[in-house]
């Protein structure tokens, strides 16, 4: 068995094109699914690559980036792939539901969110059907199953499928932490009566999904697949150490460290778990300075922990913001880390509410890169809420030259144009938001009654009918999974 261990997730996209896989079921385990819509200007440029090499340099350096000069991402790249053939059925093995959820809670939940995804049509959301646990369907005209792992046996999978597991799967929110031991999960796809002899692992740890400390998850499942015993062994007793220390046995889990590194001296993961259970300051910085020096990618990172509070949506507050800025400005980052750590910053300010910070951070970016779409259309949404309309409309007009703010900056200028009397405009920009998502009844909703005020009966019905037509095919659907 042959094991490829990725960075970052879309960059396995180039790889699959390298190998020449075509119509391939990929079995995919991940905390997220990937699958968003893309431009079809974006795709094109993907189809127009003549190579492998040609097609990576479509892929964003930072998922942070804007998508103006890239056509995809770790969060959308399954959809090009669908779009050049090479995945015809996806997989998405999801982490299991949250203890207080039911069955039927969880399945209205993921509905509720791929409803609201872009692309996403009406037909695609009605063709799901729930079977036990399985939720099959189409999304984006791609062949959907969503399941937990324990559910895989009961699939007819073909004999060539893929799986691809990124580990931040593994990692339970908000606790922030293993739900699972790897091995486990391992164990059950083992039995899987697959022939593929290559299985991608994705680490997800630089763009803040997924806790350094558990960076070495990829390595103990790689070791899993290839049958090394020795590196598999030594990985789960550093699991099991890590839950030690969260159990606050610290002392145990530095002689288990200690005790390891006499089997595997150039182990980066066990140094930096023996520097977080070590409790004298200068002995626990030693060893997460051998870390790094064995494995840069443990080496402190500013933007890294900026993106650890985007990506995974930790609990934050003003003075841990400050903290990260003052670490910014005596860290060493090439120019467009720096940016992205800025725009990352404006970003968290605005959860924050904070429209000054927001606009420092916009305003250093500007400097260093362009304009960026996201900070537009954060701040324009901060000043609406605010009473400032026209300052507002300036920025979200500015947020319409990226995919990922478009539909959301067309809405709020939708707002505003109702609220000035323009409804024409108005109507306009709901009818776009109506368009990038089709399956969302409520821009429909806004656009009767838009055309209402306008004197526009044809259209107003017209809307209010498609408002209707999308509430009762959403409450059959529901109905329909829920006996």
């Amino acid at each position: 068995m042959k094991t490829i261990v990725f960075e970052e997730h879309s960059s396995v996209l180039p790889e699959w094109v390298r190998w020449g896989i075509k119509g391939k079921t990929l079995i995919y385990l991940d905390a997220h699914i990937d699958l968003q819509s893309v431009s079809e200007q974006r795709i094109e440029a993907l189809k127009n690559c003549l190579s492998a090499d040609e097609l990576a340099k479509f892929e964003k350096p930072h998922h942070m980036l804007p998508d103006r000069g890239y056509s995809y991402s770790i969060e959308d790249f399954l959809y090009p792939a669908y779009c050049l053939g090479i995945i015809s059925r996806l997989i998405w093995v999801n982490p299991p539901q949250k203890s207080k959820q039911t069955q039927e809670q969880k399945t209205q939940e993921i509905l509720g969110k791929l409803q609201s995804m872009e692309g996403i049509s009406l037909e695609d959301l009605s063709s799901f059907q729930l079977v036990g646990n399985i939720l099959k369907g189409k999304l984006l005209g791609l062949d959907v199953v969503i399941c937990e792992y324990r559910d895989l046996p009961q699939l007819q999978l073909p004999e060539d499928s893929l799986i691809d597991i990124d580990i931040d799967y593994f990692i339970e929110l908000p606790a922030d932490e293993p739900w699972i031991d790897p091995q486990e999960v391992f164990a059950s796809l083992q039995q899987l009566p697959l022939t593929s002899d290559v299985v991608t692992i994705t680490r997800s740890v630089s763009s803040g999904y997924m806790p350094l400390r558990y960076r070495f998850f990829a390595d103990y499942l790689a070791a899993l697949w290839l049958g090394d015993r020795q590196k598999s062994t030594h990985y789960s007793r550093l699991f099991h150490l890590d839950k030690r220390l969260r159990q606050k046995e610290a002392a145990a889990v530095v002689a288990g460290c200690l005790d390891e590194l006499e089997k595997f001296p150039d182990c980066a993961a066990t140094y930096y778990l023996l520097s977080l259970a070590e409790s004298k300051t200068e002995l626990a910085q030693e060893y997460q300075n051998k870390a790094a020096s064995l494995d840069h990618n443990y080496q402190p990172s500013v933007l890294r922990s900026i993106c650890e509070l985007a990506s995974r949506d930790l609990k934050f507050d003003t003075t841990n913001l400050e903290e990260l800025e003052n670490r910014l400005e005596t860290s060493v980052v090439n120019r467009e880390e720096l940016a992205i750590a800025h725009f990352t910053l404006g970003l968290l300010y605005s959860k924050l509410g904070d429209f000054r910070q927001v606009f420092k951070h916009h305003q250093i970016y500007k400097k260093i890169s362009a304009r960026h779409p996201q900070l537009n259309f954060r701040l324009g949404n901060l000043l609406l809420q605010a009473g400032y309309p026209q300052r507002a409309a300036s920025f979200l007009r500015a947020a319409l030259q990226d995919d990922m703010t478009v539909c959301g900056a067309h809405s709020l200028l939708g707002r505003i144009s109702v609220k000035q009397g323009n409804l024409k405009q108005a109507s306009e920009h709901f009818l776009k938001v109506s368009e990038l998502m089709p399956a969302f009844s409520q821009p429909a909703n806004v656009l009767a009654k838009i055309y209402k005020q306008m004197g526009d009966e044809a259209n107003s019905q017209a809307m209010y009918k498609k408002y209707q037509r999308i509430q009762l095919a959403t409450a059959i659907l529901f109905q329909k999974l829920a006996n």
